[in-house]
């Protein structure tokens, strides 16, 4: 199961985003502050962070830093109101991608659906044929 890390001061808006991953194979955190973040990527195996811009959060760029650095393949999507020069400048080559708000559900799983493919798992009569045409 693939871990999904919300990073997000409006807790409304974490209910949100955790409710649309409801039923899905995927296990989400979450956390309002990047410094919590960063101990959270450290001992779980976070596939995709899912992270709120806000002027508030000081650290997000130490954070994004922490991340990119330690865990390259984990991927990174940023969701703000605004995207601007200046939030662009600030992330570069430091996130994986970026959504604007208000987005539609569908968009926002078709990028994490790109982000995290979902594995494919074989049958267990698929498994048994290939080990019996391997050793006879």
């Amino acid at each position: 199961m693939e871990k999904i890390l919300l990073i997000n001061q409006n807790k409304d808006e974490v209910e949100d985003l955790k409710s649309k991953f409801t039923g899905m194979d995927y296990k989400v955190y979450s956390t309002d502050k990047s410094t919590r973040a960063m101990a959270m990527v450290d001992n779980d195996n976070i596939s995709l962070v899912i992270m709120s811009y806000t002027q508030e959060d000081q650290n997000r760029v130490k954070f994004l830093e922490h991340a990119k650095k330690r865990y390259k393949g984990m991927k990174i999507i940023l969701i703000s109101e605004i995207m601007n020069e200046q939030i662009l400048s600030e992330v570069k080559g430091l996130i994986d991608s970026a959504l604007i708000k208000p987005f539609d559900d569908q968009k926002l799983y078709e990028l994490v659906e790109k982000m995290i493919p979902k594995k494919k798992k074989e049958s267990s009569l698929n498994t048994l044929d290939k080990k019996v045409f391997q050793t006879g």
